[in-house]
């Protein structure tokens, strides 16, 4: 084989390199953005000031992730225990993922949701709720196994 053949064979493979990256890329989802991203950036401002007001709170809301049940359990304080809202995972890697849960604390201000049918992985709660004529906003990272 002369030099001019494997000069042949190596711009054959680089041009099969590139198309199979090209096809690659372009197979790609894309779902890390939001349909109306700069329409989002009101909410953005607003949810700054909504978690503020959780902050100032004598007993911050919390969610964390429990392995042994399998469920996120959210502590609202026990005056909330009227609070209403809505539970909201969103998947950054898939948005078909994203559900919705309605907020409805126990009396002890308790609310677990379970995970059985969330997919293993990153996920971030956003919780917004209002209670007492008040809104509240609370946003964390889950990962779940």
């Amino acid at each position: 084989m002369n030099w001019g053949v494997k000069i042949g064979l190596v711009y054959t493979a680089f041009v099969v390199m590139m198309l199979f990256f090209v096809f690659r890329a372009t197979s790609q989802r894309n779902d890390l953005v939001t349909k109306d991203y700069y329409g989002k950036e009101g909410d953005f401002t607003k949810n700054i000031v909504l978690a503020a007001n959780n902050a100032h709170l004598t007993v911050p809301v919390t969610a964390a992730y429990e392995v042994e049940s399998h469920t996120v359990v959210i502590q609202f304080p026990a005056e909330m225990h009227e609070a209403t809202g809505d539970a909201y995972f969103y998947r950054p890697s898939d948005e078909r993922l994203d559900q919705h849960f309605a907020i409805q604390p126990g009396a002890d201000g308790l609310m677990t949701v379970p995970t059985t049918k969330l997919p293993s992985g990153r996920w971030v709660l956003k919780l917004s709720w209002k209670a007492s004529e008040q809104d509240y906003y609370y946003e964390t990272d889950l990962v779940t196994p």
